[in-house]
């Protein structure tokens, strides 16, 4: 989701929307969320941006599980935007070599499936993944099905 300022040829109005953009099959279309409002000045079309930025945080944390509180991420969206008005003009020097990670959040089908997978014992039945080639001797030893290992990688 992002917040879009549009605007009409013939009037100096802009209305702030949350919009989404969807894939539908080979394009890309862009989904209207909600409608936020309509300034009719430079000073009113920046609040009305950082109170979409608050709405689109809310809408966002509704649906998935998010780090940070929305309010927080509203403030961060509307700070790094500020910036990035600020110092346009200026390249932007990142030292890649820097970058860490500081934490990661993992939300997915191992949390559900991988604890109901435990519960059930079969972590203890099936045991580790193995890899290819000691599959196919696996298969081969237990099953007496032959594979040529080729063809499985």
């Amino acid at each position: 989701m992002f917040v879009r300022v549009k605007s009409t040829p013939n009037s100096p109005r802009q209305s702030v929307q949350i919009v989404a953009s969807e894939r539908i099959g080979d394009k890309v279309k862009q989904r209207f969320v909600r409608y936020v409002g309509v300034d009719m000045n430079d000073e009113e079309l920046v609040k009305m941006k950082e109170l979409a930025e608050f709405v689109k945080a809310g809408l966002e944390a509704e649906s998935t599980p998010r780090q940070f509180r929305p309010d927080e991420s509203a403030r961060m969206a509307i700070d790094g935007r500020n910036k990035a008005e600020l110092s346009s003009d200026q390249p932007l020097n990142v030292d890649l070599k820097q970058l860490r990670e500081e934490s990661r959040v993992v939300v997915g089908i191992h949390e559900i499936f991988g604890k109901l997978f435990d519960e059930l014992g079969f972590d203890r039945v099936l045991g580790n993944p193995a890899s290819k080639r000691k599959s196919v001797i696996d298969l081969e030893r237990d099953f007496g099905v032959k594979l040529d290992l080729n063809a499985v990688y």
